[in-house]
């Protein structure tokens, strides 16, 4: 499942340690996000130890060491246990219970990542990785009413997430109700209109709907976009061979 297409927010940073930090380790620890959006591992890693010398007790720090172990060098295991010690400093640190969620929810363990994911939202409401993993949760579990309501709750508060107004399509296109669905994958291109992905859901929803002609417009400007989508070709083929 694609990642939540989000404005760049330093949420590491988010929330207020427990005990006072010494300025460095905040200035050092904000290098370290910003290195972390651009994928500069080694630079991350060098700000974020200096950041853990100034004040070893820092949980965003922690947590931004998880994230390196995890996107940088594969660990999820080293992930996990800086995540855990963040939250021994600081239970109430969003991120890090979100971040456990979405290990266990790539181990497939949906008990566990739930918990971490409704405990997130628990201490921030407006946390929206953390709800968007939720939905994402739901659907993969079989609970499409429940994974609806937490986007439907997600969009309200922020409508312009392509990623959740597309799997709100989809989860209205299973459920027949194709005026939804593409109301929604509407919007989900008209916020990222170079996404292929988008223009295939959109293509489907037209098919099913009989507006044929749009159906293929939408496969045409996926192939553009993804010269090399079978699903797209596939539907195009069929389309313009018709019955």
């Amino acid at each position: 499942m694609r990642s939540l297409l989000l404005p760049v927010m330093l949420l590491a940073a988010a929330c207020l340690p427990r005990h006072a930090v010494h300025p460095e380790a905040v200035r050092h620890n904000n290098a370290c996000n910003l290195a972390l959006t651009t994928q500069d591992c080694k630079a991350a890693e060098a700000h974020c130890d200096h950041a853990l010398e100034f004040s070893p007790d820092y949980p965003e720090a922690h947590v931004n060491k998880g994230l390196i172990a995890w996107s940088c060098q594969g660990d999820t295991a080293r992930a996990r246990e800086s995540f855990v010690k963040a939250l021994r400093i600081d239970k109430e640190n969003a991120q890090a219970y979100n971040n456990l969620g979405q290990l266990d929810l790539e181990e497939q363990r949906y008990t566990t990542a739930e918990r971490y994911f409704r405990r997130a939202l628990e201490v921030n409401p407006d946390y929206p990785e953390a709800r968007w993993n939720l939905a994402r949760l739901c659907k993969l579990d079989n609970r499409p009413e429940e994974a609806e309501k937490q986007l439907r709750q997600l969009l309200a508060v922020n409508p312009a997430i392509a990623d959740a107004q597309d799997m709100l399509g989809i989860l209205r296109l299973e459920a027949g109700d194709i005026t939804e669905a593409i109301t929604r994958f509407d919007a989900a291109v008209l916020l990222v209109p170079d996404h292929p992905g988008y223009h295939f859901n959109r293509g489907v929803a037209y098919a099913k709907a009989g507006r044929l002609e749009d159906a293929k417009e939408e496969f045409r400007a996926c192939l553009t976009l993804k010269p090399d989508s079978p699903d797209c070709r596939h539907n195009l083929d069929v389309l313009t061979q018709g019955p």
